[in-house]
């Protein structure tokens, strides 16, 4: 698998300048040779792969399984585009995609994003994994070395979204940074295109065991009852 063709990227930036029924109407075909397709040839060359990380990841090659549908939901949006301009792939570990700990690939017009994580705890796992964080230090540990592991594919820990840590959660200072959020994300932020990631899935393979590293402390520590 030769990863996503260039021309992917050129109907992403396309639908970006051209983000309207008519337009993606007049191009339709190519929604299916540019974008779909491919993204169906990409996720199902990761299937055995996903299969076999630990814990196995579900890679599902349909739009609503691991691809992300193209066509947004304005009802409640203030942005009335109807498109999303980019490839959004998804391949998860419990349940439900939006729900369970997952690594996510993004292919954008002028650049690749990846990450994983669990982006929003259910109030139980929250708990189980403020816990495991201020009071286990082994846990503590772990996770650290699980998050200094995808440092090195370029994710970081996505924005604090807490102001302060939560009482009855102390911790040293250096560490604070784990408990004031309410999920745990490490993704790429970069800017720039790098072709040398998207080019054959094999390339990206030691992401996706750094990703599932995370993802299996997650399930042991916090999904995990």
């Amino acid at each position: 698998m030769n990863g996503f063709p260039e021309r992917t990227c050129a109907f992403l930036a396309n639908l970006a300048r051209n983000n309207d029924r008519a337009w993606f109407d007049a191009y339709k075909a190519r929604y299916q040779t540019d974008w779909l397709e491919p993204a169906v040839a990409f996720v199902s060359a990761l299937s055995d792969h996903m299969a076999g990380l630990t814990p196995p990841h579900k890679a599902e090659a349909r739009v609503n399984g691991s691809i992300r549908r193209l066509h947004r939901d304005t009802r409640f949006s203030k942005d009335k585009t109807p498109y999303d301009p980019k490839l959004h792939l998804i391949f998860w570990t419990g349940d439900h995609p939006n729900r369970s700990p997952a690594i996510h690939v993004v292919l954008h017009p002028d650049r690749l994003g990846m990450g994983a994580g669990h982006f929003a705890m259910s109030p139980s796992e929250l708990d189980r994994y403020r816990n495991s964080v201020a009071h286990d230090a082994l846990a503590r540990g772990e996770l650290v070395e699980c998050l200094e592991q995808l440092g090195a594919h370029g994710c970081n820990l996505t924005e604090e979204t807490l102001k302060r840590v939560p009482k009855g959660f102390e911790i040293q200072p250096n560490n604070e940074t784990l408990l004031k959020r309410k999920g745990l994300v490490a993704r790429t932020h970069q800017t720039a295109f790098a072709p040398e990631h998207i080019c054959d899935t094999a390339q990206m393979r030691s992401f996706f065991d750094a990703a599932a590293g995370l993802n299996q402390w997650l399930h042991e520590r916090v999904v995990q009852t």
